[in-house]
């Protein structure tokens, strides 16, 4: 039984009782300390593993079970584990645990359900068990768009004026859905992921070899072996150069900046990365992860075409059968069609990304995505694909410019048109890009939530959790069923929202199928308990008037 009675407090909606910290304590089960460290150890497994990519196949070989037995641990039935063999697995998934003794703090108090609405199910006090991470810093931007809408900036309402007055709401609608990645945010995405997938690699001791995406030669619409001369017999040679121009335009794409972060990183882990090596430095190193780096996925043909002419050198070939390499592709974003596309490559790669790309078919629905097509195929005139490359209408930009597979209405300068970002150049309008992520939380709370008043508790572990996962159950509620889309349309990044998805199925917010989820109708009460407080004057909870919030779902 708990140790300390609950202590009831009031707030506008519903009865809230302060608990012990312990919700199966204030169930009433005898061993609640055992239920609850299982609980966090399970979770902290079934987050490795899907950390990992492990099928449950996979997992079972490396927990030394059965693959029913990974089953009931992934849906945390957790009768027929010890605390003891819960701990082996983590260390058999390459992770240590740490057991910390001290003396409680008197102050430890937790939120949890009012009585008539307590579910066990939906009361799990997980910890998060992570590799450490290195300190974020904040970069210093001179113009920080804050709350103002791309619309509202002098950037898009010069672009506005443009247009016809019937037309000017729907474009600004438009734009404002546009994800803007600044360089620096760019970088440490990529950086992250780049980390990742060091801490991911099955032997140490093998270093990285990183390529930025690049046009790969083609002969009859098929991609050559990326080493030429390689598609038979032993490869030789150092390689081929990290950024290749057309001497016609001499420009320089994307690659250029990914290229560049390359270089640094690789210099940065002198010994563990190799940038762009040949076959000559890939056989004296003992390459093992080969990671294709990028800065979005559109299409994703020129990915695919890279990975075919890597799988036409036979040495790697060679190589990989017998497991000593496997293929990665890290993207900052990328276009659920294009990132599917990549994942079907004969190579089975496996795909890191920071965060989901909106487009225009996902972002508008009903009568608003007519009017956003109808307007994009106006401007700049009759086009095959108005909405960019394949039609994909990715609507993101990054600070080195905007893809070719975004509407042409934003950057194509076709029949005289004046475009938002002129021949997909976004030189002109960087300082309008957000400083950090907490911009965008703040920008989507606001668009999606009408949650106002937000900046002065983000840095709040609890508040900053409660408006993320608040804004995950939304996108579900619009239509999105995976992290790729909960992610585009909430500006949350992807790991996280699979981490709020997991932490929500097991509080019953969502449902899973497959891949896929979906709102349940606790989660749907949540959301409506949103509206309602919100309904006179829109804000955040306060020490006055909680929300209600489960403990699973609060960072620690």
């Amino acid at each position: 039984m708990a140790s300390r009675s609950a202590e009831r407090v009031e707030d506008a909606d519903d009865a809230v009782t302060r608990g012990t910290g312990n919700v199966f304590a204030d169930l009433g089960y005898a061993d609640a300390d055992e239920r609850q460290t299982k609980l966090r150890l399970a979770n902290a497994v079934n987050r490795v593993v899907a950390r990992q990519r492990l099928t449950q196949t996979l997992a079972a070989e490396k927990l030394a079970i059965s693959q029913p037995r990974v089953s009931a641990l992934a849906n945390y039935k957790l009768d027929g584990f010890s605390l003891e063999r819960l701990m082996t697995f983590l260390t058999a998934l390459n992770h240590d645990v740490q057991i910390l003794i001290r003396r409680k703090p008197r102050s430890r108090r937790r939120l949890v359900l009012p009585s008539s609405r307590r579910n066990a199910s939906a009361h799990l006090v997980l910890y998060n068990i992570h590799a450490p991470v290195r300190p974020r810093h904040r970069s210093r931007t001179h113009g920080v768009m804050g709350l103002v809408p791309m619309s509202q900036t002098a950037l898009g309402s010069a672009w506005l004026d443009r247009l016809g007055p019937d037309e000017r709401e729907v474009a600004g609608r438009l734009i404002d859905e546009i994800l803007l990645v600044g360089r620096d945010k760019m970088y440490r995405g990529l950086t992250g992921l780049l980390d990742s997938i060091m801490a991911a690699r099955r032997d140490p001791t093998r270093p990285l070899a990183l390529y930025a995406e690049r046009e790969v030669p083609l002969h009859q619409g098929e991609a050559e072996p990326f080493f030429p001369g390689t598609g038979t017999g032993r490869a030789m040679g150092s390689g081929v150069a990290p950024v290749t121009v057309d001497a016609r335009s001499q420009e320089v794409g994307s690659e250029g900046p990914v290229a560049n972060l390359i270089t640094s990183y690789a210099r940065l882990h002198r010994g563990s990365v190799l940038s762009h090596p040949g076959p000559n430095a890939m056989r004296s190193r003992r390459v093992g992860p080969i990671v294709i780096v990028t800065d979005f996925i559109g299409s994703g043909k020129r990915v695919r075409d890279m990975l075919e002419a890597f799988a036409r050198v036979a040495t790697l070939q060679s190589w990989r059968s017998y497991g000593y390499v496997d293929f990665h592709v890290a993207a900052y974003s990328g276009a659920v069609a294009g990132l599917a596309h990549v994942r079907s490559s004969r190579l089975r790669p496996r795909l890191w990304t920071v965060a989901g790309c909106p487009t225009v078919r996902e972002v508008f629905r009903g009568t608003e995505l007519a009017a956003v097509l109808a307007l994009c195929s106006r401007h700049p005139g009759r086009e095959r694909e108005p909405l960019g490359f394949r039609d994909t209408g990715a609507l993101i930009a990054f600070a080195h410019g905007m893809p070719n597979n975004a509407p042409l209405i934003l950057h194509s300068g076709r029949r005289e048109w004046q475009p938002l970002f002129r021949n997909r150049s976004t030189l002109g309008a960087d300082y309008e890009f957000p400083s950090d992520a907490a911009e965008l939380l703040l920008a989507r709370a606001a668009s999606m939530l009408k949650v106002q008043a937000a900046r002065d508790r983000l840095d709040d572990s609890i508040n900053a959790r409660w408006i993320k996962t608040m804004l995950v159950l939304a996108t579900l509620e619009r239509g999105a069923s995976s992290a790729q889309r909960a992610s585009a349309m909430s500006r949350v990044g992807v790991r996280e929202v699979e981490e709020i998805l997991g932490f929500t199925l097991i509080a019953r917010w969502t449902s899973r199928r497959g891949t896929l989820s979906s709102l349940t109708a606790l989660g749907r009460k949540e959301l409506l308990r949103l509206r309602r407080r919100r309904s006179s004057t829109p804000a955040l909870p306060s020490a006055a008037s909680p929300f209600y919030f489960p403990t699973q779902l609060r960072g620690r």
